[in-house]
Protein backbone atom coordinates (compact mmCIF):
# COMPACT_ATOMS: atom_id res chain seq x y z
CA UNK A 1 0.00 0.00 0.00
CA UNK A 2 2.84 2.40 0.90
CA UNK A 3 4.63 1.71 -2.40
CA UNK A 4 1.43 2.36 -4.36
CA UNK A 5 1.01 5.69 -2.56
CA UNK A 6 4.59 6.66 -3.39
CA UNK A 7 4.15 5.63 -7.04
CA UNK A 8 0.95 7.68 -7.31
CA UNK A 9 2.70 10.69 -5.78
CA UNK A 10 5.54 10.40 -8.30
CA UNK A 11 3.09 10.11 -11.21
CA UNK A 12 1.18 13.16 -9.97
CA UNK A 13 4.40 15.15 -9.63
CA UNK A 14 5.46 14.15 -13.16
CA UNK A 15 2.03 15.15 -14.45
CA UNK A 16 2.21 18.49 -12.65
CA UNK A 17 5.67 19.23 -14.07
CA UNK A 18 4.40 18.43 -17.58
CA UNK A 19 1.30 20.60 -17.04
CA UNK A 20 3.40 23.46 -15.63
CA UNK A 21 5.90 23.31 -18.50
CA UNK A 22 3.12 23.34 -21.12
CA UNK A 23 1.44 26.32 -19.47
CA UNK A 24 4.71 28.27 -19.10
CA UNK A 25 5.47 27.60 -22.76
CA UNK A 26 2.03 28.95 -23.70
CA UNK A 27 2.61 32.00 -21.48
CA UNK A 28 6.02 32.63 -23.02
CA UNK A 29 4.57 32.47 -26.55
CA UNK A 30 2.33 35.42 -25.69
CA UNK A 31 5.13 37.49 -24.16
CA UNK A 32 7.98 39.32 -25.80
CA UNK A 33 10.39 37.58 -23.45
CA UNK A 34 10.60 34.27 -21.63
CA UNK A 35 9.55 34.15 -18.01
CA UNK A 36 12.19 32.79 -15.65
CA UNK A 37 12.12 31.87 -11.99
CA UNK A 38 13.46 35.29 -11.06
CA UNK A 39 11.01 37.22 -13.27
CA UNK A 40 8.70 39.56 -11.36
CA UNK A 41 5.56 37.75 -12.46
CA UNK A 42 6.87 34.21 -11.83
CA UNK A 43 5.08 33.77 -8.49
CA UNK A 44 1.74 34.95 -9.88
CA UNK A 45 1.98 32.70 -12.94
CA UNK A 46 2.99 29.66 -10.87
CA UNK A 47 0.15 30.24 -8.38
CA UNK A 48 -2.36 30.38 -11.22
CA UNK A 49 -0.94 27.21 -12.73
CA UNK A 50 -1.23 25.49 -9.33
CA UNK A 51 -4.86 26.61 -8.96
CA UNK A 52 -5.80 25.27 -12.38
CA UNK A 53 -3.87 22.07 -11.65
CA UNK A 54 -5.83 21.51 -8.43
CA UNK A 55 -9.09 22.13 -10.29
CA UNK A 56 -8.08 19.66 -12.98
CA UNK A 57 -7.10 17.03 -10.40
CA UNK A 58 -10.28 17.43 -8.39
CA UNK A 59 -12.38 17.08 -11.55
CA UNK A 60 -11.07 13.53 -11.97
CA UNK A 61 -10.84 14.18 -15.70
CA UNK A 62 -7.25 12.94 -16.05
CA UNK A 63 -7.80 9.77 -14.02
CA UNK A 64 -7.01 6.63 -15.98
CA UNK A 65 -5.71 8.59 -18.99
CA UNK A 66 -2.47 7.62 -20.68
CA UNK A 67 0.45 10.04 -21.08
CA UNK A 68 -0.55 11.19 -24.57
CA UNK A 69 -4.15 11.83 -23.52
CA UNK A 70 -2.96 13.79 -20.47
CA UNK A 71 -0.65 15.95 -22.58
CA UNK A 72 -3.53 16.72 -24.93
CA UNK A 73 -5.71 17.67 -21.97
CA UNK A 74 -2.93 19.77 -20.43
CA UNK A 75 -2.46 21.60 -23.74
CA UNK A 76 -6.18 22.27 -24.05
CA UNK A 77 -6.39 24.04 -20.68
CA UNK A 78 -6.56 27.81 -21.17
CA UNK A 79 -5.36 29.74 -18.15
CA UNK A 80 -6.30 33.40 -17.93
CA UNK A 81 -2.90 34.90 -17.12
CA UNK A 82 -2.27 38.54 -16.29
CA UNK A 83 -0.37 40.10 -19.19
CA UNK A 84 1.56 43.32 -19.40
CA UNK A 85 0.33 43.67 -22.98
CA UNK A 86 -2.68 42.35 -24.86
CA UNK A 87 -1.88 38.88 -26.24
CA UNK A 88 -2.14 38.68 -30.02
CA UNK A 89 -4.80 35.97 -29.86
CA UNK A 90 -7.03 38.42 -27.96
CA UNK A 91 -7.03 41.05 -30.69
CA UNK A 92 -10.17 39.52 -32.13
CA UNK A 93 -12.53 42.05 -30.53
CA UNK A 94 -13.74 39.63 -27.88
CA UNK A 95 -13.41 40.60 -24.22
CA UNK A 96 -12.27 37.64 -22.16
CA UNK A 97 -13.36 37.53 -18.53
CA UNK A 98 -12.55 35.03 -15.80
CA UNK A 99 -15.79 35.05 -13.83
CA UNK A 100 -14.34 32.82 -11.13
CA UNK A 101 -12.25 35.79 -9.98
CA UNK A 102 -15.47 37.53 -8.89
CA UNK A 103 -16.32 34.85 -6.32
CA UNK A 104 -13.98 36.21 -3.65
Amino acid sequence: VMIDTIKNSIYLMDDFITFKNIQIEKYNKENRYNITENSPEWDVVIELIKEYWCDLLSSGYINKKNCLQKKQIFSSVEIVFPYLHIPSRWLDGITYVDFRSFNS
